[in-house]
């Protein structure tokens, strides 16, 4: 379980960095919200916060996270 309600990504779940790393707005990212879009960015859980921190580990040591984010990342994850 990663994130509240039993929420879990299965074992082979493939996170692709490259170019989908940026800095956006909440308020930006909710108006790609389309109930008939199967792409469309829906909230889904919470992630716990030792989950997020493996997450944000991730992000943060790719080749493909602009180096302008990964400090601000790195600050956020210590901070949790």
């Amino acid at each position: 379980m990663f994130g509240e309600g039993n929420f879990s990504f299965d074992k082979e779940t493939y996170i692709f960095f490259r170019e989908n790393v940026r800095k956006l707005e909440v308020t930006d990212l909710t108006n790609y919200f389309r109930a008939t879009d199967p792409f469309a960015v829906a909230s889904i859980t919470t992630l716990k916060n030792e989950e997020l921190k493996k997450l944000l580990q991730c992000v943060v040591s790719s080749t493909f996270t602009p180096e302008g984010l990964k400090a601000e990342l790195t600050a956020f994850k210590d901070s949790l």
